[in-house]
């Protein structure tokens, strides 16, 4: 490799530098041009240009360790010296002994390898390697996490934030602090150096690694067997510690003494046997815990054992005085005796529940009178004795007459669990009683439940009754029709007579001739068809359909919405809130009610029955319908027909001109012109009053006698004027 530099003056201040660069380097690692600058061959300016030769990169290689930087004569530079484009940016003498990572390096083709360094995370650029003293840590060649106790018997030891000697440790206590500790141990690391270290913790706290040769290990007591138990036991022995773990296992603590529960009844829930052969017990006190207690120190409690139970259900009579009555069957664990069989005897109870025990008795628990009293021995029961069974229900419904005064009345029928005799049938003779099930008895009896208006009276022997027979429906059908009460010797009953439970409420004589609506038909077994009636939405009840004349519905052919004004001229007229016989309609009153009243109509409804009916206002309030022929329409001046053109009432002014002049007044009369309309009127004729002209008989019509007027006249009204009054 050579290069040929082009100098000036000004390059030989460069050149000395460079020369100094080389003789850190050494002469091998300088390129030919330039060894033979520094040896005085002369290079002239003019001969300066001949090819340029950089460096070469042959290698690169990404690497990670640590080194120090122990020659102070190497440039730092941008890129490994003499490659293109680099250049020189400090020199090891400002980093001498300084620690460096090292992150890559690269061989160039003139034998050396360059190392890019950087300090404190920093890069500070590329440096020969040869002016490194590369750093070599400790290797963990393996890790193993433990879980044990020891106890730090050495004082001479480092404790470190990692193995001695491993990349970033620090020396962070000592172990001089910790001599006959006891510290927990969690991991162990062996280093390539073959020293273990072990990571421990004190009351929880992390103290850092040391060398395990450093520790004393500490071996537990260890758990083999456990077992959880329910068993009592009395604390015999009063010599006993009572820890929070078996003895020796790891973090016990005694914190009592057996000699404190001599005597006593403790529960055992647990038992756990050691490495070393003792089973050890956890013992509680009135459902508090006390620890753990050799198993040896207890004296177990042996309870009966129930090897079978039964449930039960019958009577039984204590027979026998001498006996416990206990809250459990004698000998099992917890059981109290809490009476004696004495004050019972020969009273009848109720077994619900059968024990034996593993000693051969079996126990039996019992009431009275439906308390509990507790276990006795089954052989102090007379229990012969047992209920009656039911072995079918039937709901019914039918009255019945009693016909026996022999029998009694039961809570239930007679025998079976629980019944009382409340009554007896001689009250009741002759009376009729309603029947509302029936049960029969494993001993072959039928038994019926009796009310008597409506109160349940009990049960009774359904041989102590006559069952009395009613009506049944056959058939039942929903029909809308109405129809008029004819015949007036009818009852009227709350239903179809002589069905079960009808009442008669009413009589047909008091509705005879009335309009009724049918909702409901029933047909009986005696053929009879009885109809449900309603007067005026009012329910009256059932009645034989034979008094009815039965009858449609009216229908609206048309509707048509009018106004005009009527007088009621005829008071004989129901008004109804619809037209008369359609279907729902009511009578709300009668025309007589509004004889010669000035009445608006608002609607006509035309009915099948060919008569047109009217619906009524009176001061703006709804009245009702009525037939329109009791009524007389009211005709006002201003509404009359034949209302004739301005030029012909122009006509008939002329005619009358001699008494009459458009548009004035006279002492006796006026006349007013209003569009086509004329309105006149005569004070000196007798007070009558014309309107309009007919010309098609060239008269006035539809004149109105006003004597009533005797004269004077304070204002007339009419659709198109006020009359002014005369002699004004």
């Amino acid at each position: 490799m050579r290069k040929v530099l082009r100098k000036v003056k000004s390059q030989w201040a460069v050149l000395g530098v460079m020369g100094a660069t080389v003789v850190a380097l050494g002469t091998m690692n300088i390129p030919q041009a330039v060894a033979a600058e520094l040896n005085g061959v002369p290079v002239t300016e003019t001969s300066l240009t001949t090819d340029t030769v950089f460096v070469k990169i042959v290698s690169t290689t990404a690497v990670d360790y640590d080194a120090i930087i122990s020659r102070g004569t190497d440039g730092i530079n941008t890129k490994p010296w003499g490659t293109e484009g680099f250049e020189t940016i400090g020199y090891s003498a400002d980093y001498l002994n300084a620690a460096v990572s090292v992150s890559q390096e690269q061989v160039a083709d003139n034998g050396v390898t360059w190392a890019l360094v950087s300090k404190n995370g920093q890069e500070i650029g590329w440096i020969a390697k040869g002016a490194l003293t590369v750093q070599n840590y400790a290797k963990i060649v393996s890790e193993t996490a433990v879980d044990y106790a020891a106890i730090i018997s050495r004082g001479t030891d480092a404790i470190n934030t990692a193995p001695w000697g491993a990349k970033g440790y620090q020396t962070i206590g000592s172990s001089a602090g910790y001599v006959g500790k006891t510290v927990d141990v969690t991991k162990e690391q062996v280093t390539d150096y073959g020293v273990t270290w072990a990571l421990v913790s004190l009351n929880g706290k992390e103290l850092g690694w040391i060398a395990k040769n450093a520790l004393t290990v500490q071996n537990y007591a260890q758990i083999t067997k456990e077992t959880v138990v329910d068993y009592p036991a009395i604390i015999s022995r009063g010599t006993d510690a009572i820890n929070t773990a078996p003895w020796g296992a790891r973090g016990y603590q005694t914190i009592g003494s057996s000699a404190d529960y001599v005597g006593k009844t403790v529960d055992v829930t647990k038992e756990q046997v050691t490495d070393y052969g003792v089973t050890w017990a956890l013992v509680s006190l009135d459902g508090k815990e006390i620890g753990w207690i050799a198993k040896n120190a207890l004296s177990v409690q042996t309870y009966a054992q129930i090897t079978k139970e039964t449930a039960v259900d019958y009577p039984a009579t204590i027979s026998r005085g001498t006996d416990a009555i206990n809250t459990a069957p004698w000998g099992a664990r917890g059981y109290q005796t809490i009476g004696t069989s004495a004050e019972y005897v020969g009273k009848t109870v109720d077994v619900t529940k059968e024990q034996v025990t593993d000693y051969g008795v079996t126990w039996a628990q019992i009431s009275l009178n439906g308390k509990m009293l507790g276990w006795i021995a089954k052989d102090a029961l007379d229990s012969q004795k047992t209920y009656a069974k039911i072995v079918t229900e039937t709901g019914v419904y039918y009255p019945a007459t009693i016909t026996r005064g022999t029998d009694a009345i039961n809570t239930a029928p007679w025998g079976v669990r629980g019944y009382q005799t409340i009554g007896s049938s001689a009250g009741y003779v002759g009376k009729t009683v309603d029947v509302t099930k029936e049960q029969v008895t494993d001993y072959g009896v039928t038994w019926s439940q009796i009310s008597m208006n409506g109160e349940v009276l009990g049960w009774i022997a359904k041989d102590a009754l006559n069952i009395k027979q009613y009506e049944q429906d056959s058939s039942e059908t929903y029909v809308e029709y109405p129809a008029i009460i004819r015949r007036g010797t009818d009852a009227i009953n709350t239903a179809p007579w002589g069905t079960v439970g009808f009442q008669t409420i009413g009589s047909s004589a008091t509705y005879i001739g009335k309009r009724v609506d049918v909702t409901r038909e029933k047909v009986t077994d005696d053929g009879v068809t009885w109809a449900l009636v309603y007067l005026d939405y009012m329910k009256l009840g059932w009645i034989a359909k034979d008094a009815l004349e039965e009858g449609k519905y009216v229908q609206v052919l048309s509707s048509t919405e009018v106004a005009y004004d009527a007088i009621v001229t005829r008071g004989t007229d129901g008004i109804n809130d619809q037209p008369w016989g359609t279907n729902g309609f009511v009578t709300l009153g009668t025309s007589a009610d509004y004889l010669d009243s000035l009445v608006n109509v608002v609607r006509e409804e035309v009915t099948d029955n060919g008569v047109t009916w009217v619906l009524m206002y009176k001061d703006a309030h709804p009245i009702g319908w009525v037939d329109k022929t009791a009524l007389t329409v009211k005709v006002y001046e201003g509404d009359q027909i034949n209302r004739v053109s301005l030029s012909e009432v122009q006509t008939m002014v002329d005619d009358i001109s001699p008494y009459f002049e458009t548009g004035i007044s006279y002492d006796h009369a006026h006349i007013m012109i209003t569009g086509d309309y004329m309105d006149i009127y005569d004070n000196y004729n007798n007070n009558y009053m014309w309107n309009d002209y007919d010309s098609s008989v060239n008269q006035l019509i539809n004149a109105i006698d006003e004597r009533g007027w005797d004269g004077i006249v304070t204002g007339y009204w009419n659709a198109f004027e006020i009359y002014i009054p005369i002699n004004q």
